[in-house]
């Protein structure tokens, strides 16, 4: 097979069109690789995006149940603040049965961490980078006072049992737990306004299937916007989840399509 070398520029103009003809090959090789690398990009953020709005559907509708709920807790609470200022008069308290408590939801970001460890949040505009970030920010915090629920209401089921006698010592610190399951109610449900809110100022939807499917359990339904029945405890002690593990058999999850 015969090979052709190419010809050596015999002058400057052929010089300059041989050098121009390989700079503009370069330049069409690296304007392919941008218009290529823009296009996986617009397509990762375009993945980021649903993905970020199936969570956040979940997330918001979970947040809307907490606020909707909240009249419930504080019910719940004066009823448990009734009953201790009474036993701090008669020194005994009654035989109660155990008072439930609030919903405690899974607040999870897996989305928003894989968006963020992808760096695909880089190429959102700033309006949308600002509002997601502010959402899961609040989210975030509603997760830690949401589990630090479960502490307080644990303390409260101490009120729970058959009977027994209720000193002042005693009478101050469901007072102090009280105040405190209060104030983690407000500010669960207070911090998912905000969240819904973030989501709302910079334009940013989300899934409303997942949204109306997490608000579709009547709120009147809770075991905590019910008055308190049932046999009280035999001894105390008692405290929330005591089903859980059983009501976890019973109940398997599911796939979240």
């Amino acid at each position: 097979m015969e090979i052709h070398k190419p010809k050596a520029a015999h002058t400057w103009r052929e010089f300059a069109i041989e050098i121009g003809t390989i700079i503009c090959g370069i330049l069409i090789a690296l304007a392919l690789e941008q218009a290529a690398e823009a296009l996986r990009w617009r397509a990762e953020v375009a993945e980021t995006r649903s993905r970020l709005s199936v969570e956040l559907g979940t997330l918001m509708g979970q947040a809307e149940f907490r606020a909707r709920a909240s009249i419930c807790v504080e019910r719940r609470l004066d009823e448990l603040a009734a009953v201790v200022d009474d036993a701090a008069r008669s020194g005994r308290l009654p035989a109660l049965g155990e008072p439930s408590y609030p919903s405690l939801f899974i607040w999870g970001t897996g989305a928003w961490q894989s968006a963020v460890n992808a760096q695909a949040l880089t190429h959102l505009n700033h309006g949308e980078l600002r509002g997601y970030s502010d959402a899961y920010k609040f989210i975030g915090l509603v997760d830690e006072a949401n589990r630090a629920e479960g502490k307080v209401w644990t303390a409260l089921y101490g009120l729970a049992g058959p009977g027994r006698p209720f000193d002042a010592a005693e009478a101050a610190a469901a007072r102090e737990a009280i105040g405190e399951a209060r104030y983690l109610d407000s500010y669960v449900g207070g911090m998912g306004v905000r969240a819904h809110q973030s989501l709302d100022a910079y334009e940013i939807g989300f899934e409303t299937r997942r949204y109306q499917k997490v608000l579709s359990r009547p709120i009147e339904s809770l075991p905590i916007c019910k008055p308190i029945v049932g046999p009280p405890p035999l001894h105390y002690g008692a405290a929330p989840f005591r089903t859980f593990i059983t009501d976890a058999h019973a109940h398997p999850m599911q796939p979240q399509l």
